[in-house]
């Protein structure tokens, strides 16, 4: 492991007043700190120690908020999530289903973007015991509103007459496999690709 990416050398968040800070920021702290150690040196090399060190806080101050470094993993994918469907509820409405199904499709991405460290995280939910069962759940429910969204376009005659759930599994399928690849490679550029993917989405679900 080279010193760029140790976890004892990795420089600390700078933050001002943290010791006067409010709770919520203080967690703010320690997840953004958990994210950083996480993204650069894989979630079993951290500890919660580094993880305190990176934040500019105490491990006591850590450990009021979470118990373990599994705890916290738990806790950055229920905040994408989170982020994710508030992001969603502040799109305007009502709107074309297709920008509806075009904004559920890349809100993720575009959280990915604003905040690359949690990309490399992403198989991290997938692997842990503790976070696939909520990937699961978070999977299943995608499946179920994108589908919602294509049976009511296929209602309204705006989409072609294609099965709701095939496609929903199809399209979460294609940007899931951009977001593992985007991980495995970051010269990927996974916005472009998701981008040209879309167009045959579009093409094959949109009434001409």
């Amino acid at each position: 492991m080279s010193d760029k990416t140790s976890p004892q050398n990795s420089p600390p968040l700078k933050r001002r007043g943290s010791r006067h800070a409010s709770p919520e920021v203080r967690k703010k702290q320690i997840l953004d700190a958990a994210i950083q150690c996480i993204s650069n040196d894989g979630f079993h090399n951290v500890t919660t120690e580094s993880i305190a060190k990176v934040s500019g806080l105490s491990k006591g101050s850590l450990y009021r908020f979470f118990k373990s470094k599994e705890e916290l993993l738990v806790a950055i994918m229920e905040d994408w999530e989170q982020t994710f469907y508030e992001k969603l509820k502040n799109r305007p409405s009502p709107q074309p289903l297709i920008q509806k199904l075009y904004d559920y499709c890349f809100l993720h991405l575009e959280i990915a973007a604003e905040r690359p460290n949690l990309l490399p995280i992403w198989s991290e939910f997938l692997l842990h015991p503790m976070t696939k069962e909520g990937i699961k759940q978070a999977h299943l429910t995608s499946r179920k509103e994108l589908a919602s969204i294509i049976r009511e376009g296929i209602k309204s005659g705006e989409f072609n007459d294609v099965s709701p759930t095939a496609y929903a599994d199809t399209i979460i399928s294609l940007f899931e496999g951009i977001m593992v690849i985007a991980t495995a490679n970051s010269d990927v550029n996974f916005r472009k690709r998701a981008d040209a993917m879309w167009l045959i989405i579009k093409s094959g679900l949109v009434k001409q």
